[in-house]
């Protein structure tokens, strides 16, 4: 008998019983006549009559039992007063039926649930107490009910009506239910489920054969045992133990095999896991041989600074050299022009004298032609003692000032000698011309003539005296001249030195400049490439370190694998001892059975000797013996398959697993690969460092995930700095590390907990948002909502420990909910999602929420499915949402819009959707929303005038290359123009609205936030692109870092400048402040309009 069918038959019966138990509710159980020949059909809660009236013959009234217990109360009706003393029993009694009735439902249901899963083979079938239990309590259910209601003064006016026969009917059967349950399932359940656990024993089949040859001694006419049970259980178990001693010999090998092959598996991966460990090392070795070379360019900037002091120090020495010579040249110059001065003066003096001797030889040669002698010669020798005394004190007088004055000061001495020779000049022609009229008036005047011989000889010793002073003034002109030619030649000659001097002094000063600017460059180089190594040694520290976290959980997962496959293979051994016991059993047993098969054939097939007493049986009997195969050898050569099956499964599962942990190690050493050439690029050209960190987005490969696969590893770097949320001290994983160890969550129930975390966070964002406060950190918010949620502080802690180990594998495995999640919380995740984006975030999925369909499914793996991405919803729908949200930007929201789909197959069929359904939502026809495109009234659009218009006339939000597609899909003939007829045959308005929810047609709410956090990133990627391009030095100390600054935000205060600039500083470990870290320092603080994008919570708030 199939226990299947029969279990089903008795599950059906019970949930028929279920149903007429709820139907039973509406009712009437009893019937009262009363004295005025009313008669009540009495229900649970409400009481049917025919009231009579004066109008009508009779009304029908329904009233509650309730309603009629208060108008007893208020007014005793006479055609209530017999059933108003009996009310408060019914009342009672159908309380005590409806509060039975709920439990009888429970126990019902437990008892359809219980065999179900027995069905199924979950279960033992040892829970049965509640197939017995139900008709127990129904019948005790009915009978209370009945006396509870028959109890009272007037209680002989109640008798039972139909609905009491009909719930007997429902007691009988529950009745034959159970007795179902207990004479048949449970004996079938018995012969084919039970029997599984009974063990292959000897001792069994011994007794069973003693007792066959007991049997046979007898004889055939003995009717102590009929003949199937002579020699059975021996017997048939010889088919079962030769098919069981084939599969356990193909099964050890297989499981041989299965060892063999994970213990090679075990030793590959403890090699790949070795060899990680050495590139390890060898980036650590790489790191370290760095620090020499900026040791060596140390040294040689101090050497040059040394070299640059010296030179300093030598120009300064020549500087005041050329300063004494300045100041010598000058002073030469000045007694040149004394010099100069007297020399002039010495001429003028020398041309009066030469005048005044012509004067005098003429004055003489008139007085000797005139006599007077005597006179003339005295008084010309008085006169010529006075000029003469009168001239050279003259001359030395203004000979000696000359000098002195010359020697005290140079400016006045000049002056005062020019004054002193005009004076010189001036004097010697007046004293002269006095003296010679007087002369000449005595001469005149004078008549001695004695006198005249006398004048005339002093006259000519006066001339005589006056040659030789005329003789030693030329030789003093010659000598004045000469020395006057000695200095010109020395100030020449001392030109040429100061010339050279100035030349030599200008070609010093050429290479001092030169050789500074040389020095600024090759510091501003050095600081440069400083700061650009030290940047990209930053960078390379951080993507070890990444390296090394992400070598941590390797190599945790791989132990953790490697001790599972340990635990397997020991779990293998003991099942392939057990199998080799059971294989030598079952060896034995064979042995045993052929050996009495062969006598069994020997006593058969000898017909010449007389059959032996022990053994008579007929060739029939023994094919038929032959033929029977004991059930329960059929049974465990099914587990013994099954367990096959199971562990073939296993090992596929392993090998999959160690191949994606190879494509992981793969992947793993090709970056390691990368950032060793990177590495030794740095070493070997560190002035071409900015050649290596390439800031486009086809530098590097991006990271093997879903939400990052269009980010480069720079690009992934700026989101990582940019958020305000560090993932190394987040406090969630503190308090977790400090717990025990608890098993994961569900993950059914790890949804159904964040979705009411997000749902509640939204609603307290905007709570926040609306009192114009700053919201809280998703991270701070769970602890109290997984507090308030379980009640109990200890309780909500396990709830956490188990939801991080379950968010753990999920990201491990890159499951886009659980990565959502982890970045959400700041767990397990490079880059966690900002708080302005998440706020932005869970509000979008509040307003999903509300467009999703239901997430009731006919089966639980269909409903997981849908479960594990947050719900869908249709992309018509979708994208009403972002263009709601999105409304003050619409190239934004087509991007996001064209994103959520953008790695579907059906890209023209999604985009014919959004155009076609949104019209066919409207309810109206193709002719209309035609007519409204054609605004020439042509009867026929073309394709700028069909993609204008549905993009912009309709408001429909697709991109320019989804409406061309569209275009060219609906012209049939190609030739640029849509007519009536072509829109008509390919548009089909029935069709779209059938499409709208679809399969094909929906979108998880997965995909709607990972297009929005795309979004976001290329936003803020593009904002820092912008930022460094205006950038052009390598490095910023604080005036440049203050200036730009003050370019990107000018009310920034000096205070906050100075922080910012202290706190890159310390995460750059540098002196100065490299521009990228400039830029992450503006995102991040949201400077300028930077770091918002499109995502300002206010329009949110205002959604």
């Amino acid at each position: 008998m199939n226990f299947s069918l029969h279990a089903k038959m008795n599950i059906l019966g019970q949930l028929t019983c279920s149903l007429l138990l709820l139907n039973s509710l509406g009712f009437s159980f009893f019937t009262a006549h009363t004295s005025q020949n009313g008669i009540f059909d009495i229900g649970l809660v409400s009481i049917s009559f025919q009231y009579p009236s004066s109008l009508f013959e009779s009304v029908d009234l329904l009233a509650k039992t309730t309603n009629i217990i208060n108008s007893c109360n208020e007014n005793k009706d006479f055609y209530f007063v017999e059933l108003c003393e009996t009310m408060p029993s019914l009342q009672a009694g159908g309380y005590f039926y409806i509060i039975t009735l709920f439990v009888l439902e429970l126990c019902v249901i437990n008892s359809a649930l219980c065999l179900w899963w027995v069905c199924l083979g979950r279960s033992s079938g040892k829970y049965e107490h509640s197939h017995a239990l139900s008709p127990v309590i129904y019948f005790i259910t009915l009978i209370c009910y009945n006396l509870l209601s028959t109890t009272g003064t007037n209680a002989k006016i109640i008798k039972e009506g139909y609905g009491m026969v009909y719930c007997f009917l429902i007691e009988i059967l529950l009745l034959i239910l159970s007795m179902h349950y207990y004479l048949v399932l449970k004996r079938i359940f018995a012969n084919d489920f039970l029997i599984l656990e009974e063990p292959l024993a000897t001792e069994n089949i011994k007794r069973n054969f003693s007792r066959a040859s007991g049997t046979h001694s007898r004889g055939a006419n003995d009717t102590g045992q009929s003949e199937d049970d002579l020699g059975l259980r021996p017997m048939s178990r010889r088919k079962s133990c030769s098919s069981s001693q084939a599969v356990q010999v193909d099964e050890k090998v297989v499981c041989k095999e299965i060892i063999e092959d994970l213990s090679g598996e075990i030793e590959k991966l403890m090699s790949q896991k070795n060899r990680l460990e050495d590139s390890t090392n060898s980036l650590k070795k790489l790191m370290e041989s760095s620090v020499p070379d900026i040791t060596i360019y140390q040294s040689n900037i101090e050497a040059k600074s040394f070299e640059i002091k010296t030179l300093k120090d030598i120009i300064r020495n020549l500087k005041e050299k050329l300063v004494e010579k300045d100041i010598k040249i000058k002073e030469y110059e000045r007694d040149l022009s004394v010099n100069k001065a007297l020399v002039q003066a010495l001429n003028t003096n020398n041309d009066l004298m030469v005048r005044n001797l012509d004067e005098k030889e003429r004055v003489l040669e008139s007085i000797r032609n005139s006599g007077n002698f005597k006179s003339f010669d005295d008084v010309s020798e008085k006169d010529s003692k006075r000029d003469s005394q009168y001239r050279y004190g003259r001359f030395t007088d203004s000979t000696h000032a000359g000098t002195s004055i010359a020697h005290s000061d140079r400016e006045s001495a000049l002056d005062k000698q020019i004054k002193d020779q005009g004076r010189s000049m001036l004097y010697p022609e007046e004293s002269s011309g006095c003296k010679f009229q007087v002369l000449s008036e005595e001469i005149f005047c004078m008549k001695k003539p004695q006198e005249y011989e006398k004048i005339i000889k002093d006259q000519e010793e006066l001339i005589k005296s006056l040659k030789d002073k005329k003789n030693e003034y030329k030789l003093t002109i010659k000598t004045l001249q000469k020395n006057l030619k000695d200095i010109i030649n020395d100030r020449d000659r001392l030109a040429d030195d100061l010339s050279s001097a100035k030349e030599s002094l200008r070609a010093i000063e050429d290479l001092y400049i030169e050789s500074s600017n040389k020095f600024v460059k090759n510091q501003e180089d050095w600081n440069t490439e400083k700061a650009d190594i030290e940047y990209s040694k930053n960078i390379l520290a951080r993507e070890l370190e990444a390296l090394k976290s992400r070598l941590k959980i390797q190599e945790e997962a791989m132990n953790a694998e490697i001790s599972e496959a340990t635990n397997k293979i020991e779990s293998l051994k003991d099942k392939l001892q057990y199998y080799e016991v059971e294989h030598e059993l079952a060896h034995s047993e064979i042995s045993r059975l052929k050996d009495l098969q062969d006598l069994l054939k020997a006593d058969l097939l000898d017909k010449s000797s007389n059959p032996s007493e022990e053994i008579r049986l007929s060739p029939q009997k023994f094919s038929k013996l032959l033929s029977l195969t004991d059930p329960k050898y059929e049974n465990s050569l099914k587990d013994l398959d099954k367990s096959f099956h199971s562990m073939i499964d296993e090992k596929d599962d392993l090998r999959q697993s160690c191949a994606d942990k190879d494509n992981t190690i793969i992947e793993l050493s090709e970056i390691n690969q990368k950032l060793s050439e990177k590495i030794y690029e740095l070493q070997a050209e560190p002035k071409n460092s900015e050649k290596v960190l390439d800031y486009g987005r086809s530098s590097m490969q991006s990271e093997n995930s879903a939400s990052s696969s269009f980010l480069s590893v720079q690009e992934m770097f700026v989101v990582e700095s940019i958020s305000d949320f560090d993932v190394r001290n987040n406090f969630l994983l503190d308090k977790v590390m400090r717990m025990k160890k608890e098993p994961p969550m569900i993950y059914a129930n790890l949804w159904k907990l964040m979705e009411g975390l997000m749902e509640e966070k939204a609603k307290v964002d905007k709570l926040d948002l609306a009192l114009k406060r700053k919201p809280r950190h998703i991270a701070e918010f769970t602890m109290d909502f997984l507090l308030s949620h379980y009640g109990l502080q200890s309780l909500a802690n396990k709830q956490l420990k188990a939801m991080t180990m379950s968010l753990e594998e999920l990201n491990k495995v890159n499951h886009p909910y659980g990565v959502l999640f982890c970045r959400l919380l700041g767990l397990f995740h490079p880059r966690p999602i900002s708080l302005d984006l998440s706020v932005y975030l869970l509000a979008v999925q509040h307003l999903f929420n509300a467009i999703a369909l239901s997430n009731k499914a006919t089966k639980f793996a269909n409903h997981y499915e849908i479960l594990q991405y947050g719900g869908h919803a249709s992309i018509v729908d979708v994208m009403e949402l972002i263009m709601k949200v999105c409304k003050n930007n619409r190239a934004v929201g087509e991007r996001v819009i064209f994103s959520i789909h953008k790695e579907s197959e059906y890209k023209l069929e999604i985009a014919l959707l959004k155009v076609c359904g949104t019209m066919a939502k409207t309810g109206k026809k193709p002719k209309h929303f035609f007519d409204l495109l054609d605004n020439n009234s042509t009867n026929s659009l073309d394709y700028h005038e069909f993609v204008d218009g549905i993009r912009y006339t309709l408001g429909i939000w697709i991109t320019q290359e989804e409406a061309e597609a569209i275009c060219a899909y609906i012209d049939l003939n190609s030739n640029g123009v849509i007519t009536m007829d072509e829109w008509v045959t390919r548009v089909d308005f029935n069709m779209y609205m059938q499409k709208i929810y679809a399969k094909e047609s929906l979108v998880t709410k997965v995909q709607v936030l990972n297009a929005f956090i795309e979004e976001f990133e290329l936003e803020m990627i593009e904002d820092y692109n912008k930022l460094r391009q205006t950038i052009k030095i390598r490095s910023l100390d604080q005036i440049e870092f203050e200036n730009y600054m003050r370019m990107v935000e000018p009310c920034l205060k000096d205070h906050e400048i100075i922080k910012m600039f202290e706190d890159i500083r310390s995460i750059e470990r540098t002196k100065n402040v490299s521009p990228e870290g400039f830029c992450i320092a503006v995102l991040k603080n949201k400077l300028g309009g930077y770091g918002i994008g499109s995502f300002d919570l206010k329009d949110i708030a205002s959604i």
